[in-house]
């Protein structure tokens, strides 16, 4: 387990194998956690190097509103002080917007990029997109995170054989700071790494 202290908050990161440097960047209400499965198998291969993004996991939380682009400007900080630019990045969803973002504003600490589920914009183009976003951020005023944490995962492992998978992830979810996840998550909407990050 290790840190790296920023501007006044401390980040968690935890270390893996040895090789070309390989950051792994998780999604919204996620953490190094999810990388459980993929991680012994990358480091047997790449220096394997997964952060929780500032709000997540370990790392401290988010008590004011944040941009994309802050959160990026984070992990961009974090590949400077680890000394492994460029690296390949690994952003699964939020974590490949972040992406997103550090292709967009510097380039030069990328030296490819795996981006899962995920787009580089989130415009509120139509009024379905806005009605999800209203009812998640509905959901974890009025219900809770664990509410909304059930109908992710719900979602996310629909068959009955992942059970296990759906209550590993529905735990994982409800346990986020619920200020800290509403912040990460009102950054989503309308954000956008276009036309640069194309």
């Amino acid at each position: 387990m290790a840190w790296f202290d920023h501007e006044g908050c401390s980040l968690h990161y935890e270390e893996y194998g040895q090789g070309e440097p390989l950051l792994l960047v998780h999604g919204l209400g996620s953490s190094i956690r999810d990388w459980e499965y993929q991680i012994p198998v990358l480091s047997q291969h790449y220096r394997v190097i997964a952060l929780d993004v500032r709000g997540h996991g370990q790392s401290e939380p988010l008590r004011a509103p944040v941009s994309m682009a802050e959160l990026a400007a984070d992990v961009a900080d974090f590949i400077r002080a680890m000394d492994i630019a460029p690296c390949t990045l690994v952003g699964i969803s939020m974590g490949g917007m972040l992406t997103f973002q550090l292709l967009a504003d510097q380039p030069a600490l990328v030296r490819a990029a795996v981006v899962v589920n995920s787009a580089p914009s989130f415009p509120l183009d139509s009024w379905k997109i806005r009605a999800q976003v209203w009812l998640r951020l509905g959901l974890v005023r009025l219900l809770g995170l664990p509410a909304l944490a059930r109908m992710l995962a719900g979602k996310l492992f629909p068959k009955p054989e992942q059970q296990a998978l759906r209550e590993r992830v529905a735990e994982r979810i409800a346990s986020n700071d619920r200020a800290s996840y509403l912040h990460a998550m009102r950054a989503i909407p309308g954000w956008s790494a276009l036309p640069a990050a194309g």
